[in-house]
């Protein structure tokens, strides 16, 4: 009996996908507490909470442009060859 793993290719994973989840999962995680932090009162841990949540996105921004450039590049290559 086929199993639905069968008709769903799977890719693997590459390196600026995985650096994009952990920055996804950094952003949402420093967010959350930030926001349970602000919500039990501590201001202090909140804003740098917050200021964490910042640079994670800004870091997951980056990784998402580099990776852009990076399948760009290989795609022209792969074109003039």
């Amino acid at each position: 009996m086929a199993s639905l793993l069968d008709f769903v290719e799977i890719p693997l994973p590459h390196e600026h996908t995985v650096i994009l989840v952990l920055g996804c999962a950094l952003t949402t995680g420093a967010l959350t507490y930030g926001m349970y932090m602000m919500k039990q009162g501590n201001r202090v841990m909140s804003q740098r909470m917050m200021r964490l949540r910042v640079l994670a996105q800004g870091f997951t921004v980056v990784a998402l442009l580099v990776g852009v450039l990076h399948s760009a590049k290989t795609a022209k290559n792969k074109e003039n060859k």
